[in-house]
């Protein structure tokens, strides 16, 4: 039976690796604890300008985050932004790559962060809970462009009554 090791060297052997092929040994990588490597492997693919694709993002979220690497996660969110990941499995990954990094202190940029995830990934349970929150939880009063998101995220899903 092949192991993730011959799964490595396969990869290696490609001469022109594609985004599926990124994404394979990425998430790969970050499943089978070795998260500095997948966040180097990713970042090869960007610099390779190979496109990337919401599991790669989520897969190389997912090593930030193992990790704990707040300020990894805060490139790859801003490369999934521009790239237009908005699916729910890049958001939630997204959100468990900030949450991994608790016990470094929190700004609200990186609070927003979190929501506009939430806002872009339509996740609006999760939209309504972070402000509470910031407040409980970080002592953070939230500002007008986190509620800004949360009304994005109820809009988003048309609750407009709610987002009113």
């Amino acid at each position: 039976m092949p192991s993730f090791q011959d799964a490595v060297k396969a990869f290696n052997e490609i001469a022109e690796r594609d985004e599926v092929c990124y994404s394979a040994i990425i998430v790969g990588l970050a499943q089978n604890s070795q998260p500095t490597r997948a966040l180097s492997l990713f970042a090869d693919m960007v610099s390779s300008n190979v496109g990337s694709t919401m599991y790669s993002v989520s897969g190389t979220l997912r090593a930030a985050a193992d990790l704990a690497a707040l300020e990894q996660c805060r490139i790859i969110h801003a490369h999934a932004f521009v790239a237009g990941h908005t699916e729910v499995v890049v958001g939630t990954a997204l959100v468990d790559g900030i949450c991994a990094t608790r016990e470094y202190e929190f700004s609200e940029n990186c609070f927003l962060a979190i929501l506009t995830a939430c806002r872009n990934a339509g996740l609006v349970v999760e939209a309504e809970k972070w402000p509470i929150c910031m407040i409980s939880d970080y002592e953070v009063e939230p500002g007008l462009e986190h509620y800004t998101c949360v009304v994005g995220a109820l809009a988003r899903a048309g609750r407009l009554r709610d987002a009113e």
